[in-house]
């Protein structure tokens, strides 16, 4: 029987602390607030609700591009999320990769309604930096172009640090960010993928990508950084014994931030921050596996370790039939006794054939696959009347019994590139680009832009999603299927 094992270890998120399980020793000289070492992550600001914890590349005590005084270099340590959880998603510029007047680098410097904005008192002791040119060495001409703003974005040299990150899986997020350094043409840009590898010739710039800000901040005696509280940090780590297992989610209650979750299966790490002394309850779950919780308390224990035992409905099942042939399907998540189902590529289409609309609700694709008469995806040959019944469509943010992945749905439930991937076949989401282009995954389970709705050069795959009731279904073992329950 295959077990997840489950470590937590807490560490100090604070401007004096060493990174280690002795942190809680000293917490009475770290609530001064003098940054006398160079810790490993700050807790400051809010972004949509939940506390932003910075990773701090590197703290100079005497930094004479700031006329001599203590300074640090931060990151923020994961990428923007929205109220949601989800990775917020933004375009690096509509025309051009020019970082110093991009329309990114505009957001990320609003003081009044973009991320600047939401960093309030902080902003007085966050620092105009210049940064100058990437001099790392590059396979093409065209460096990172020197600047000044309080907020920017990594270089392709900066992301290759070998003092900042000490491996590809260091680097990795829960999708692609954005670097600051151009690509090989003025519509592509930089970025660092999934897993952490740095794509020096990336995206198109109208593309999307996830942010992970960057920041100089003035550690003199009367800066505000300077009395940020005590916190911790939760880090979670969750493997079979040696691999990494991507999907978990971790709980953390009582807790007033969102919930962790293991978002990579190359790196298979998450973390709570701005945790606070007390007794807390972790849980941790996966679709297919039994749920299991443990009693941990913050700061006094330094490492606790969970295992959770699959149950009868599994990650893949079996569920309907296309062409005659069952249905592969990925279990998603199971909410309130419905699943998600995400289905493997069943069949290459465009997103609509009438207007060429990228608006999901006018598309011809989304009426085919709602379609219960001959020839459309319901239909009685692929799913009898009984499994018809137990597809949930108000269980759907698209509000119907059949739908594709929103952009937004594919990176939270496909939080990794390799479980976006499938067999070198690009798939279409639901995501608009204004109103005739629509957006896939490409190849590489990346974002792969967008597409006209009706195209015919390349078809794109379709892979159908639903939610299903499981008070009407039981799972067959021998046949890995989905079945009508029998009363």
């Amino acid at each position: 029987m295959k077990k997840i094992i489950f470590f937590a270890v807490l560490v100090m998120c604070l401007p004096l602390a060493p990174l280690n399980a002795q942190a809680a020793d000293d917490a009475g000289d770290m609530a001064v607030g003098a940054w006398t070492v160079n810790p490993r992550y700050v807790t400051f600001g809010a972004y949509k609700g939940f506390s932003l914890v910075w990773r701090v590349l590197e703290v100079k005590d005497n930094d004479m591009d700031f006329g001599g005084i203590k300074t640090a270099f931060l990151l923020l340590d994961d990428l923007l999320r929205d109220s949601n959880g989800n990775v917020e998603i933004k375009t690096f510029d509509p025309k051009n990769n020019y970082f110093p007047a991009s329309e990114i680098k505009n957001w990320l410097n609003d003081g009044e309604n973009g991320f600047l904005a939401v960093l309030g008192a902080y902003q007085a002791d966050i620092l105009d930096t210049t940064y100058s040119a990437d001099n790392a060495s590059r396979k093409w001409p065209s460096r990172a172009p020197s600047g000044a703003s309080k907020v920017y974005m990594l270089s392709v040299g900066e992301s290759n640090n070998g003092k900042y990150f000490a491996s590809d899986a260091d680097r990795s997020a829960s999708r692609r960010w954005w670097l600051r350094s151009p690509g090989y043409g003025k519509d592509i840009a930089t970025s660092v993928q999934s897993f952490g590898g740095v794509a020096g010739n990336g995206p198109y710039v109208y593309g999307d990508s996830g942010v992970r800000p960057a920041l100089k901040i003035s550690l003199s005696p009367s800066s505000v950084f300077a009395a940020v509280p005590v916190s911790y940090v939760l880090a979670v780590n969750v493997n079979d014994g040696s691999n990494p297992i991507p999907g978990a989610k971790v709980s953390l209650v009582p807790y007033s931030e969102r919930n962790a979750e293991i978002f990579s299966d190359s790196v298979g790490k998450a973390r709570f921050a701005n945790v606070t002394p007390g007794e807390y309850t972790v849980t941790l779950s996966k679709p297919g596996y039994e749920t299991e919780s443990q009693n941990v308390t913050v700061p006094g224990t330094p490492v606790i370790s969970l295992t959770i035992d699959p149950t009868a409905l599994p990650a893949k099942v079996k569920f309907g039939k296309y062409d005659g042939v069952p249905i592969n399907w990925d279990v998603l998540d199971v909410v309130d006794g419905k699943a998600l189902l995400f289905a493997e590529p069943l069949f290459q289409s465009n997103f609509d054939i009438g207007a060429g609309s990228g608006v999901w609700k006018n598309s011809s694709l989304r009426a085919l696959l709602n379609n219960s008469d001959t020839g459309g995806f319901l239909q009685a040959a692929n799913f009898t009347a009984d499994e018809a019944a137990a597809i949930d469509a108000s269980a759907s943010a698209a509000g119907d019994s059949v739908f594709l992945l929103s952009i937004n749905e594919a990176h939270c439930y496909l939080p990794d590139a390799n479980m976006r991937r499938f067999d070198a076949k690009e798939w279409l989401t639901r995501t608009p680009i204004g109103n005739e282009d629509v957006q896939y995954i490409n190849v590489d389970g990346e974002y792969g832009g967008g597409i006209p709705a009706y195209y015919t050069g390349i078809l794109c795959w379709v892979r159908p999603a639903m939610w299903v009731d499981l008070n009407a279904l039981s799972f067959d073992l021998a046949t890995g299927s989905l079945v009508i329950k029998s009363y």
